[in-house]
């Protein structure tokens, strides 16, 4: 039995392993009763490989005596401690409360946004902050910080360590609205802020989550898509998450910080990458160097067109000889090869495009850096003309 070996001492035969590594993974079977749900495959994927940063939103009703609490959650509890970040609303920090005393082990210190009690004419309450798990993301930028009478929002754009490749940052806006306050004029705020940031990276997703009471977005930005779906207080969903990603995030809801009324949420990320959820096509496409050309063109200068002529006997079924003749030489002339199309691959990366980062790419091995800045300035002008067309196709 060449193909199977004896297993020691017990008499049975099992097969010999085939095949590479790979193709052995690939054909294993899942083991049947494997856990399987959005927490355990937040779990596998970590922190570096989040499509989108997961989010535990909260209203804290005062943070100054929850620290503590906030502290030995993100010891303890995996969802804390895993979160890339934490936004938190109704913080009631003043000018004089330092910033240090709210770090938190493993996230650092807060974006903080406090109440200005002379633009809003209440000393009392208010205020956002937002903590970024420095494992996902570093690299983090205040855009906007506004505070007035209806609304108290700090916006921020996260650049982390791994994003998919349609998606080049993060928009994270944090918001309070108060129960009194103008609703048309806050969400008012938020739109004008949501279009700025959108002409600023279009292709950006943008979430926008808090507090919003009574508030609502749809009669100003009717094409964001609300993922909390969970009641947050007493039965209603008062804290909400707003994104331009349909079915981006599911939410959970989790206990409240220490006496608050106000459930906070976990909103772990569905979103599957364009890699993922479409298909990889394989086109054969004809490389018109110019030896091939040269050839091509002394084939059909050479070529006794009478004899076409002779044997047709009208002028559609000349044009049809002479057609598939000309196709005929092309694919016997003309090299050919086989590319791969993926999925999240950007619409504006044109040929020319690619053979300046080619020669870029040689200039820097040469060590020529006049022919190397050159190849870049060439780089980015031809992607900036690519990206500019396809948006203009896409709005047309």
């Amino acid at each position: 039995m060449a193909s199977r070996r004896r297993s020691g001492g017990i008499g049975l035969e099992a097969p010999v392993r085939t095949g590479s590594p790979r193709q052995r993974t690939a054909a294993r079977v899942r083991r049947r009763g494997r856990r399987g749900g959005v927490h355990q495959r937040l779990r596998r994927l970590g922190l570096r490989r989040l499509p989108l940063p997961s989010i535990i939103l909260g209203n804290a009703q005062s943070l100054r005596n929850k620290v503590d609490e906030l502290q030995a959650n993100v010891k303890h509890i995996s969802e804390y401690r895993d979160a890339c970040v934490i936004a938190l609303t109704e913080t009631w920090l003043k000018d004089y409360d330092p910033t240090q005393d709210f770090d938190i082990d493993g996230f650092g210190q807060p974006y903080r946004l406090d109440r200005d009690a002379q633009i809003t004419g209440k000393s009392l309450g208010g205020g956002v902050c937002l903590y970024v798990n420095p494992r996902w993301c570093k690299s983090v930028k205040i855009r906007e910080s506004i505070c007035s009478p209806h609304i108290e929002l700090l916006s921020v754009s996260l650049r982390p360590f791994y994003l998919p490749r349609e998606i080049p940052q993060v928009f994270l806006t944090v918001v309070y609205i108060h129960p009194r306050a103008d609703t048309a004029e806050a969400a008012s705020t938020i739109a004008k802020l949501v279009h700025q940031l959108q002409n600023k990276c279009p292709d950006a997703p943008h979430f926008i989550l808090g507090d919003f009471n009574t508030c609502s977005l749809k009669q100003h930005l009717g094409h964001l898509h609300q993922y909390v779906k969970c009641p947050t207080r007493h039965g209603k969903i008062l804290d909400l998450c707003y994104g331009t990603i349909k079915g981006a995030y599911k939410s959970f809801p989790l206990a409240p910080l220490g006496f608050s009324d106000h459930s906070c949420v976990l909103l772990a990320p569905v979103y599957q990458p364009a890699l993922k959820k479409g298909k990889v096509e394989c086109k054969e496409v004809a490389l018109w160097t110019e030896s091939a050309i040269r050839e091509l063109n002394g084939c059909l200068h050479n070529t006794n067109w009478d004899v076409f002529k002779d044997s047709c006997t009208n002028l559609d079924e000349l044009t049809d000889t002479v057609v598939n003749y000309i196709t005929f030489c092309e694919e016997m002339i003309i090299p050919r090869k086989t590319i791969t199309l993926y999925p999240n691959n950007k619409p504006w990366v044109s040929k020319s495009l690619k053979n300046s980062i080619n020669k870029k790419k040689i200039a820097y091995y040469q060590g020529d850096i006049s022919e190397q800045k050159e190849a870049q300035k060439i780089g980015e002008k031809g992607n900036q003309i690519g990206q500019n067309a396809v948006q203009g196709q896409g709005s047309g």
